[in-house]
């Protein structure tokens, strides 16, 4: 006798946040997007993440270029974290936006594909310490 087992678990959503950050005056700030499943899986989860479109920062001057890559959620994992470094300046400029997407999952799908990072400049005259 033969026994099969059909995999009826349903597949979790993928969801990515919309983060803020302060940029300072100069050096560099972290800007940290949260990629999060709706629940643990008992499969790994891959996402691939990039730059989207639409965004008001421009790359390589208000933050480092953004190459993309793959998140990987072991069994059991719920969210997982990347990281756009925003460059810091004493211009006296608007919020800036930068976006990014999610694209090509397995064993997940896609709930809310693009993530919009706030970046916020220090009012004219303060500095981050």
């Amino acid at each position: 006798m033969s026994v099969t087992t059909t995999d009826d678990d349903p597949t979790p959503t993928l969801s990515i946040d919309s983060p803020s950050v302060t940029e300072g005056d100069s050096g560099s700030t972290t800007l940290t997007f949260t990629a999060t499943l709706s629940a643990a899986s008992g499969r790994q989860v891959t996402v691939d993440w990039a730059e989207g479109t639409g965004g008001t920062a421009t790359s390589g001057t208000d933050y480092t270029a953004i190459t993309g890559g793959t998140l990987t959620f072991p069994v059991g994992t719920t969210s997982q974290t990347f990281n756009v470094s925003v460059t810091g300046d004493a211009l006296d400029e608007a919020n800036e936006t930068v976006v990014v997407t999610l694209s090509s999952p397995t064993n997940a799908t896609i709930a809310t594909a693009s993530g919009t990072g706030r970046i916020t400049p220090l009012p004219p005259g303060r500095s981050i310490r």
